[in-house]
Order: structure tokens, then C-alpha cells, then sequence
């Protein structure tokens, strides 16, 4: 009676450690579920919204080059226009100004530079308006009009202290050497400009 007894339970054990291998074989798989979320799908459709379409590939690794070449081309730096040949007599337009282009227009120019700092919301500034553009018309290749948004390039603004708008200053050789506070007249603002033809000099 105890031999059956031990039989049964070697039995009963064994029965429970193949139920229990069994178990942990199949587990992994189990707790290693694939889900697609609304996310992953949005991520995906954009991603190929944002890649151009490329046909005819030989490979997947074609296709990666050429979206790699797209991209670095849309990043590239835009070739600059010469300081002496900033295009604005043609059109008779100011140049509009931004934090990276400032150096390269006005600072780095050899002819004298007007810059307008301004503001959309500004109505002193639209009221002068008509003066910047008839000057950017005139001027031609005798000096360079130019517009800045302090909205848009805060640091500009900062550099120079702008805090009453319209401002406009005359640079020359990278320095400022004329500024006038509020709207000006075109004639003042022509002789200031005609001024410096000659060596510049420093703003007091």
C-alpha cells in the first residue's frame, strides 16, 4: 500500500513539472504581444507623406539614399547675394533683414545701409512706409534700404537697443552711424544716407 502510494505521488509530480515546462516554453510568446497603436500608424503615414515618392528602385537601399539626398538639399544654405549687389534698385524694394542675414547685408556691406526697424502692428512705422520704398527706389546702387521686424528678430533689436518704433539707423562699415527715433521725412532721411558717401563716422 505505501509503494502505491509513493507511485502515485512520483506520478502526480512528474505530471506537474511537464505542465509547469510546458508552461514557461509558452509564456515568452505570451507576454510578447504586438500592438499597433493609432499612434504608430500616424507616425507612419507621416513619415511617408514627408519622404518624396520614389519609383523604379532596384533596392531599399536606393531609395534610402536618394530620400537622405532630398533632404540634406532642402536643409542646404541658400547661396547669398553679394554685399554690393543685394537685389532691391531693380524692384525698388527694401531688403527684408533677419537675424542670420543681418551681418551679411548690413554689417559686412561697403555701401551705407538704411534699416527700418519696424512692426506690423505699428502705425508710425506703415505711415513711413511710402518713404522706405521711394528711398529703395532712389538710392539704386548709392546705398542699401532695409526692413527688420523686431517681432520676428528679437535679437537684432536687442543688440542695438531698439525700443521705440519706427527707428531707423544709417550703417556704415558695420557701424551704426545715424539713427532718428519716429517717422522721419524722406528729405532728412536722404541727407543723412548721402552723408556718409564719405568715411563713415561713429555714432555718438
Amino acid at each position: 500500500m505505501l509503494n502505491q502510494g509513493i507511485q502515485l505521488y512520483l506520478a502526480v509530480a512528474v505530471s506537474v513539472g511537464g505542465l509547469a515546462l510546458w508552461w514557461s516554453l509558452q509564456s515568452p510568446q505570451r507576454q510578447r504581444p504586438q500592438f499597433t497603436t493609432m499612434d504608430t500608424i500616424i507616425e507612419r503615414e507621416r513619415a511617408e507623406v514627408a519622404q518624396p515618392a520614389v519609383t523604379n528602385n532596384p533596392t531599399r537601399e536606393v531609395e534610402r539614399q536618394l530620400r537622405r539626398d532630398a533632404i540634406s538639399h532642402a536643409r542646404a544654405p541658400q547661396a547669398r547675394v553679394p554685399h554690393t549687389a543685394v537685389p532691391q534698385a531693380a524692384a525698388g524694394q527694401p531688403v527684408d533683414v533677419t537675424d542670420a542675414t543681418f551681418s551679411s547685408v548690413v554689417l559686412d556691406n561697403d555701401l551705407p545701409v538704411l534699416v527700418d526697424f519696424g512692426a506690423d502692428w505699428c502705425g508710425a512705422c506703415r505711415m513711413i512706409e511710402p518713404v522706405i520704398h521711394e528711398l529703395a527706389g532712389e538710392l539704386g546702387g548709392q546705398a542699401v534700404v532695409a526692413q527688420v521686424d523686431v517681432d520676428d528678430n528679437p535679437q537684432i533689436a536687442a543688440r542695438y537697443g531698439i525700443k521705440a518704433l519706427p527707428t531707423l539707423m544709417v550703417f556704415k562699415d558695420g557701424q551704426p552711424v545715424e539713427k532718428v527715433v519716429g517717422a522721419a521725412r524722406k528729405a532728412e532721411l536722404r541727407a543723412r544716407i548721402d552723408s556718409h558717401s564719405a568715411p563713415s563716422k561713429t555714432l555718438l
